[in-house]
């Protein structure tokens, strides 16, 4: 069977280019010829390119990508160039191709990662729900809104109620989103993993680069001017924490504001990112993918959230490590306590269900694809 799959492309990410390129070697292994879709739509080329706005840029973030660009370029050179390497990408897509590309698929897949939040990364294209497909095998797998329902818009509610139920087989990365389905879409939901999960820690360990130094601390954030102040916090927790435990801090970038209030200029290249979480002494992160690789690897880590389950950032991590019983490695910014004196996880448990979650995400998969009708 020949597949396409529509997930985000050219985002200096670690997590978007991997979940992507996780997500092909498992579909490939079960014998489909698979294609990563490389569309991007005018509002994300514009996003990172040095010239133009998008409507929901304002010109504080026009100005600051400006003054970043240099340092963009070469994170996105360092992190997607996996992406082109191994992503089965096709040739560039615009939307005027997509009737054509309908006819030279058996089947469309659209996620993981935020695919459909709308303004931040989609920016309201129904391309991502899969819209010019419309009458062959259409499958959202582990698709995420990135937001609950009370952050979303009247747009937001509209594109939902218009796109979501025409999608044959549904499932998400969120157990929030099951409700947002079934609200907006009028249809159920499957809870599945992140495509990361779906190959095991040696199919990993066989991408990842082993660093030369051992015995550190690995402090990876995400984020941007918004919670900027946040991840100050975390960093001095790092910092503390590196001096209580007599270990160094490596440092991962974010760009030219962790830059300059961290001091630290890190661009691992795709595999070097994965040797570094993989073979850490400790993860001190706020990402759902940081989360995700430390659990596949069994890394020890703490998880920084800022505010409520249902605070924007939240609900995938809280997701994840509810399902993997691991909620007690969460630590609140504001009141962190003495979570310092927690000892290394025990990956026994979490192990077990996290097998038990591949295996139901798998088998939503191969029914999906099995689809004639």
């Amino acid at each position: 069977m020949k597949v396409c799959c529509i997930t985000l492309t050219e985002t200096p990410n670690y997590g978007a280019v991997l979940q992507a390129y996780a997500l092909k070697e498992y579909v490939s292994s079960l014998g489909h010829e698979y294609t990563l879709l490389n569309f991007e739509n005018e509002a994300q080329r514009l996003k990172f390119s040095f010239l133009g706005k998008t409507e929901f840029m304002d010109w504080k973030y026009s100005l600051y990508k400006k003054v970043q660009y240099p340092i963009n370029i070469h994170r996105i050179k360092k992190i997607v160039s996996f992406q082109h390497e191994h992503g089965n990408l096709s040739s560039l897509v615009k939307r005027e191709d997509l009737p054509k590309i309908k006819e030279q698929y058996d089947a469309f897949i659209c996620g993981s990662d935020q695919v459909w939040n709308n303004p931040e990364v989609n920016h309201y294209d129904d391309t991502f729900f899969l819209r010019f497909a419309e009458g062959k095998n259409t499958i959202a797998y582990a698709a995420s809104f990135g937001k609950t329902e009370d952050m979303l818009s009247e747009r937001d509610r509209q594109l939902y109620s218009d796109n979501i139920g025409r999608i044959r087989h549904i499932s998400v990365r969120e157990f929030s989103g099951i409700g947002l389905v079934k609200t907006y879409g009028d249809k159920d939901a499957t809870w599945v993993c992140d495509p990361v999960f779906l190959l095991s820690r040696d199919e990993w360990n066989k991408v990842a680069i082993v660093p030369k130094d051992k015995g550190y601390i690995l402090v990876y954030l995400i984020g941007n001017a918004v919670n900027q102040e946040c991840n100050r916090k975390i960093m001095r927790e790092a910092r503390a924490l590196g001096k209580r435990l007599n270990l160094p801090l490596v440092k991962i970038s974010r760009g030219l504001s962790s830059m300059l209030s961290e001091g630290s200029f890190s661009f691992p290249t795709t595999p070097e990112w994965l040797g570094l979480l993989a073979n850490a002494e400790l993860l001190i992160t706020n990402s759902f993918h940081g989360v995700s690789f430390a659990s596949i690897f069994n890394t020890n880590f703490f998880c920084f959230v800022d505010g409520a389950e249902n605070n924007k950032m939240n609900t995938r991590i809280y997701s994840i490590l509810k399902k993997l019983a691991l909620e007690d490695r969460l630590v609140s910014v504001e009141n962190p306590g003495r979570y310092y004196e927690k000892g290394s996880i025990d990956y026994t448990k979490p192990n077990e269900m996290m097998l038990q979650f591949i295996e139901e995400s798998k088998i939503f998969i191969k029914e999906s694809l099995a689809d004639k009708s």
